[in-house]
């Protein structure tokens, strides 16, 4: 929806996810866009929107008594094949409050993935033919700490002992039935505090702008 105030364009997107597809959308003349607090805006579509000169707002975050929660679950898939991104969506029908990222490459949908955990919290699963180079990837940004799930209970077993926030997962080695459960399962974990080991290891260095983490933070 487009509102003109005082000879300036603003448009508002409800979507919890917005992609460059939705943003090619908008009305020329458009200054600003309106999104929820907790909206994930893919790297391609804040790209679009700087290019464009269009300001990003976002809406007030909900107080702690109402507002819609987080998404529990985002799915995202990167370097599949059709049948495999197929997958994803019903992965997404299975979980409550689930949401499907859009079909991007690698180090978008990790991106992607890191801003929302970032910002709001949300945990991930990513499909991808390449889960070990996207577990470092994706190991690189504070806000996510990545494992590989081979099967559904080793999977499980890695995400609960590393307080995993991102499982990474190789759509070839799962059926439909046992991507879902990995998914809902992995939802449901507790959101318990790191031990003391991995704590350690996740403070910064302090040392200035030499590890990968501070790199991929800039």
């Amino acid at each position: 929806m487009n509102d003109r105030h005082g000879g300036s364009a603003e448009a508002v997107f409800n979507e919890r996810v917005v992609s460059l597809a939705n943003v090619r959308k908008l009305a020329a003349g458009t200054r600003c866009l309106h999104v929820p607090a907790a909206a994930v805006v893919t790297p391609s579509a804040l790209e679009h929107l700087r290019d464009a000169g269009i300001e990003l707002r976002r809406a007030a975050a909900p107080s702690a008594g109402g507002g819609p929660a987080a998404a529990t679950l985002l799915v995202a898939a990167a370097e599949v094949s059709a049948a495999a991104d197929g997958l994803a969506a019903g992965v997404v029908r299975g979980v409550p409050s689930g949401e499907r990222l859009p079909s991007v490459g690698l180090a978008a949908a990790i991106a992607s993935l890191a801003e929302a955990a970032a910002r709001n919290g949300s945990r991930g699963l990513l499909l991808s033919s390449r889960p070990a180079s996207a577990a470092v990837l994706a190991n690189r940004h504070r806000s996510l700490r990545a494992v590989i799930a081979a099967d559904v209970a080793g999977g499980l077993a890695a995400a609960a002992e590393c307080r995993a926030t991102l499982l990474v997962a190789d759509p070839q080695r799962f059926s439909g039935a046992s991507l879902r459960r990995l998914a809902v399962e992995f939802a449901k974990q507790s959101h318990a505090a790191l031990p003391d080991d991995l704590a350690e290891a996740s403070r910064p260095c302090g040392c200035r702008g030499g590890s990968p983490s501070a790199e991929a933070d800039r």
